[in-house]
């Protein structure tokens, strides 16, 4: 089966009480073209920003809603004689007003970007080999960045140097959690042990390619690209009443995160992240009443 399909959507405005402070200026950064920016090719070259933002006020803490026009072409495919199934699709999403929030001083705000684009091509499938052995697997590559973005706030760096407010152009540069490549590989044997028992194996490996996950696209905040592996051994009764597992997860002890960004009001350079999980093993049991 083939297919094509145009689709909109979007997410309504509203206002940011963070911006409603009391104080003549109460943001480092509007983010709307303000200032004299700096060439947008280059990132990393921050600019002073002109003149004071005025403090409270529904202007000042007004966001507009974010609208998306999305393109998909796509097939589902059964092969080998119904034994394997295969599914593709090209895609692309153009985002306009986009909605972003951004550490600023030690609060996070809302505003709106500009326009950005996701566009990309996802393949995912599985065989069945055998009755007991079934491979399945997806490959995923992503382009997704900004395609107007003047007023994004500084790096912790930038911020320093400047000694005081500035913005940067991200015009160009990569949306947060956008990895460029993505995979999965998974295996699942399963080994009868006599006629009310099984033995079920799963094992599977997950890529992602590195990624940012502060907006300022601070190099020292960037996730590096890992391989993670985990393993489920179970013993399943044949009519699924009931199972128990050895679950292992992370099984090479990579350290990741899924957050990074610079501590706030911080001059000395410091940084933090939300750790995932190490290795793990677990023990579950399960049965079905």
């Amino acid at each position: 089966m083939s297919y094509i399909a145009v689709s909109t959507g979007f997410k309504g405005g509203g206002f940011d009480e963070a911006y409603g402070d009391s104080g003549e200026s109460i943001r480092m950064v509007s983010f709307s073209s303000i200032g004299q920016l700096f060439d947008r090719h280059h990132i990393g070259d921050p600019a002073n920003v002109v003149g004071t933002v005025a403090g409270n006020g529904a202007d000042n803490m007004a966001f507009d809603e974010e609208t998306v026009l999305s393109y998909e072409l796509g097939a589902k495919m059964t092969l080998a004689d119904g034994a394997a199934n295969m599914n593709v699709a090209v895609f692309r999403s153009e985002f306009d007003n986009m909605q972003v929030s951004s550490q600023v001083g030690d609060a996070f705000r809302v505003g709106n970007a500009g326009k950005s684009i996701s566009q990309g091509v996802e393949v995912d499938g599985r065989w069945r080999f055998t009755e007991n052995l079934t491979l399945g697997g997806s490959l995923a590559y992503l382009d997704a960045y900004y395609d107007e973005f003047e007023g994004a706030t500084c790096t912790a760096a930038q911020a320093e140097s400047m000694s005081g407010s500035c913005a940067q152009d991200l015009s160009g540069e990569t949306l947060l959690f956008s990895p460029d490549w993505s995979a999965n590989l998974n295996l699942e044997h399963v080994t009868a042990l006599g006629e009310a028992l099984e033995l079920r194996t799963s094992l599977d490996l997950n890529y992602a390619d590195e990624f940012y996950s502060a907006l300022d696209l601070d190099p020292n905040t960037k996730h590096d690209a890992v391989t993670k592996v985990n393993l489920r051994l179970a013993l399943v009764s044949t009519d699924n009443a009931w199972s128990v597992a050895l679950i292992g997860k992370n099984l090479t002890d990579k350290t990741t995160s899924v957050w990074n960004n610079d501590v706030a009001l911080n001059a000395a350079g410091a940084y933090y992240g939300v750790m995932e999980r190490p290795r793990t093993v677990a023990i579950q049991a399960k049965h079905n009443f």
